[in-house]
């Protein structure tokens, strides 16, 4: 009797609990993931971050304070972030030593930073130069990002015969150069290298005094007043130091021409701006170290804000 009871049961569990779904594997195990998501530029937190696997399903979503948290496939290797103003960011997800829990941080590149709210973006840059100094001028710039590696602004220069004397040349010039500048950056990583092209139009108004004149062994000197104008370009190399103190050095060429005459007569005889004995003096003072250099160099120091 008591076997029959037995093999009753067991033909019971076989018809209520199949072989298959007792065999069949338990639903795949989750891990408690917390996801951080903040602007590479700015470390801003970000808001609205899509979160998804390689199948292209929704996991998580970032909140106001740029977490994300929830459970994750425990097989899971790989998530993209997606944001409509961002590129899209994929990588590795990795769990604790106990393999019990996910906690990342990663940061995305905007596409276009022109939609962020100015005080949130280090889009602006003001500096001095700091070699302007020793030529008896005051210079100064201003510039925008106003689309990602893409910059507009002025750099303007005070020239005063009353700054400290100039190393070069006893000529003083009293007025301005004031420059448009636009830059195109070629290598920025917004941390500190940065590789960028620089043109430039100018203009001026410069009123001068003891320009020197040269008449064989002879030399007098001129004073006269002159609006003028030109362009340039430059290559320029920034360094950033802890995200907010910018070092630039540029270099290049410019077109910058003098007006004062290039000759003068005094008691019937000629001077020339130019020295007879060039190869063997320093050249006029405008094109060598003055405003109008040809070869033009500046150290520029400022904050990124």
């Amino acid at each position: 009797m008591k076997i029959l009871l037995i093999l009753t049961s067991l033909t019971l569990a076989s018809s209520v609990f199949p072989q298959d779904d007792i065999n069949k594997q338990d639903p795949e195990k989750k891990i408690y993931t917390r996801i951080n998501v903040i602007d590479e530029f700015t470390s801003s937190p970000m808001e609205g971050v899509y979160l998804t696997n390689n199948e292209g399903d929704t996991l998580l979503i970032t909140h106001k304070d740029g977490m994300a948290v929830g459970k994750t496939p425990k097989s899971l290797k790989f998530l993209t972030a997606t944001h409509i103003r961002y590129y899209n960011r994929t990588f590795r997800v990795k769990s604790d030593v106990t393999g019990t829990i996910r906690n990342l941080s990663i940061s995305m590149i905007p596409i276009d930073t022109s939609y962020h709210i100015m005080w949130k973006e280090k889009r602006h840059i003001a500096q001095i130069c700091i070699n302007e100094f020793f030529n008896g001028s005051i210079g100064t710039r201003y510039l925008y990002e106003f689309k990602r590696d893409k910059y507009l602004g002025a750099h303007l220069s005070i020239y005063s015969g009353s700054l400290p004397p100039k190393l070069w040349s006893s000529e003083t010039y009293d007025g301005f150069k004031l420059s448009f500048i636009y830059q195109y950056y070629l290598i920025n990583d917004h941390f500190g290298r940065s590789v960028y092209v620089e043109p430039k139009i100018s203009i001026g108004y410069f009123d001068s005094d003891n320009i020197h004149y040269y008449g064989g062994d002879y030399k007098k000197t001129y004073s006269t007043d002159f609006f003028t104008a030109g362009l340039g370009c430059s290559i320029g190399f920034n360094g950033l130091i802890k995200k907010t103190v910018l070092i630039s050095f540029t270099f290049g060429f410019q077109y910058f021409p003098s007006k004062a005459p290039n000759t003068i007569v005094v008691d019937g005889k000629e001077y020339t701006l130019v020295p007879s004995d060039i190869l063997y003096s320093m050249g006029p003072y405008w094109e060598m170290y003055g405003p109008g250099a040809i070869f033009e160099v500046k150290l520029l120091i400022g904050v990124n804000f």
